[in-house]
């Protein structure tokens, strides 16, 4: 509220009452006003933000004390807390109901003697959390009787209303989704050709979500001969929550251990990196080592070692027995 406070033998009082128009025979405009900076304000659901509640001076008037009467929605918006501006040391009513969606704000210098302020000043920063989503829910200034007599201080009673009030208007969006692969890890068979590889939001969007993906380094796999490098921006129209690129596999006939490849997203736009935002893509062999090959012969080997071992007991008999017939054994 805009109020002048006069009397004989005390400075001059403002007072600001957040309404239009004139009472008690109070002197005229004097370009004192009320405003919500900044407006509009865009927030988010589950966001916590603030605005200021400015009184403006064009004209440079004694302002002295002031009271802020509004309302808002309690559906949108609820307060979290209310911080004092500095140009009006004395705080005279803080108090605001998230019940029923009002903010009460008093104050002043402290005594007459105190200097008056004359230029534009933060009253109070009002720190809100975003409920639901709105295109829209205002921040309105209110005046009635009763608030106007709340603001009587000090038992001086002049009152002016204050000019060019400014609500204010709040615009709440739902949060950024989250972008992120949908497994850590996947994998595919070296004959399969290609992988399809999914990358999900958390929530569906309005608003049109990109990010990039490649394949990386790091992984076992060789690029160019185990798997073709992949890497471009995968686009989510409002609505869609999921998108798909592929890794092209190469099939050879080398017998390998199964291979890995590092996969990446980067630079979303419209979401916030999720989850897991790499993954690891694992190539399964599948070639059978042949005949003769390059496994075939240890696996041989260790078939005939029980042989081996039974035809080396034989020989050596076989040799003891020679010997002894010979008298070479004593």
């Amino acid at each position: 509220m805009i109020k002048r406070l006069a009397s004989i033998g005390l400075a001059l009082f403002v007072c600001l009452t957040l309404a239009l128009g004139m009472v008690g025979g109070v002197a005229a405009d004097d370009g004192v006003g009320m405003a919500i900076d900044p407006t509009p304000k865009t927030a988010t659901v589950s966001q916590n933000f603030t605005v200021d509640i400015k009184v403006t001076n064009s004209g440079g008037a004694e302002v002295n004390a002031a009271g802020a009467h509004l309302n808002f929605s309690t559906t949108y918006l609820e307060v979290v807390s209310i911080a004092p501006g500095t140009a009006l040391g004395t705080v005279m009513t803080n108090t605001h109901s998230n019940a029923a969606g009002t903010i009460d704000y008093e104050a002043t210098v402290g005594t007459p003697t105190n200097p008056p302020v004359t230029t534009d000043f933060v009253l109070a920063r009002v720190t809100f959390r975003a409920k639901a989503v709105t295109a829209g829910t205002p921040l309105t200034f209110v005046f009635t009787p009763a608030l106007r007599q709340t603001a009587v201080y000090a038992g001086i009673g002049n009152v002016l209303n204050a000019e060019n009030v400014d609500d204010g208007t709040v615009s709440i969006t739902a949060p950024m989704p989250t972008v992120a692969f949908s497994a850590s890890t996947y994998s595919v068979n070296e004959g399969s050709g290609s992988r399809l590889i999914t990358v999900q939001l958390s929530a569906t969007s309005t608003a049109t979500v990109t990010v990039n993906y490649a394949t990386t380094t790091g992984g076992t796999a060789s690029a160019g001969l185990d798997y073709t490098t992949a890497g471009a921006t995968l686009t989510f129209s409002p609505g869609q929550i999921s998108k798909t690129f592929s890794v092209s596999i190469a099939d050879d006939t080398t017998v390998e251990p199964s291979e890995t490849v590092n996969l990446a997203l980067t630079s979303p736009v419209n979401a916030t990196p999720g989850s897991p935002n790499t993954a690891v893509l694992t190539i399964v062999d599948n070639d059978a080592a042949p005949v003769g090959g390059t496994a075939y012969w240890p696996n041989k080997l260790l078939m005939l070692l029980p042989w081996i071992a039974i035809g080396a007991a034989v020989i050596a008999g076989i040799s003891l027995l020679v010997r002894r017939r010979h008298g070479a054994v004593r």
